[in-house]
């Protein structure tokens, strides 16, 4: 699952594509769900933590920010589109 669309663009898809593979497309709004089920946000962030400390999942990152005084670049990061995670 993809998480996070840090251009501020959710990417497309062709609508023939889910079709013709019978692929299934859920749209998800964690933070709502976080909110109505606080202890299983909270396995499911424990979760995640633990795999990635695992290798098991290995997110993508093109560009980070860390410290303060750089929110300026992360947010030229979003508009440009220079902050995308790429495969």
């Amino acid at each position: 699952m993809p998480i996070g669309f840090t251009s501020g663009q959710i990417p497309s898809v062709p609508m023939n594509l889910p079709l013709l593979k019978n692929y299934s497309i859920v749209g998800v709004f964690a933070g709502a769900w976080a909110e109505k089920f606080p202890e299983q946000a909270v396995r499911m962030n424990d979760t995640l933590a633990q795999m990635l400390a695992e290798g098991k999942i290995r997110p993508t990152s093109i560009a980070s920010f860390p410290g303060t005084g750089q929110g300026s670049d992360a947010r030229r990061g979003q508009s440009d589109g220079s902050g995308k995670n790429r495969p």
